[in-house]
């Protein structure tokens, strides 16, 4: 598969860091929770990861898995705000992560 980490994009969270092994857990723990329809514990669970699948390192499938199925609980939920404010962050992690890619490829001038 490709690499879930992105070399040197995320200080503090370095290449092969346990988080990531932490991070794709829990992601399968959500689906599982989904799949089960256990609601309450796919609630508790989607809020706690939606700061993580927003790091720069993680590589986009997973990033993307992540975010949909975040935005699945919050909308099994009823909770369109919670889904929406999740949608407005990641655009502006993208965005973030856009500007900073720019900013490295641009030749220095003088």
């Amino acid at each position: 598969g490709a690499p879930l980490w992105l070399h040197g994009d995320e200080p503090g969270h370095p290449i092969g860091h346990p988080a990531l092994d932490s991070l794709q857990r829990q992601l399968s723990q959500l689906q599982d929770l989904i799949d089960s329809d256990c609601k309450r514990e796919a609630r508790a669970l989607a809020d706690s990861l939606r700061h993580s699948v927003q790091w720069p390192s993680v590589a986009l499938p997973l990033r993307k898995r992540g975010a949909q199925m975040i935005e699945q609980v919050y909308l099994q939920d009823g909770d369109k705000d919670a889904a929406l404010a999740f949608n407005k962050d990641l655009v502006s992690s993208l965005e973030g992560a856009l500007v900073r890619a720019g900013r490295e490829q641009q030749p220095a001038l003088r």
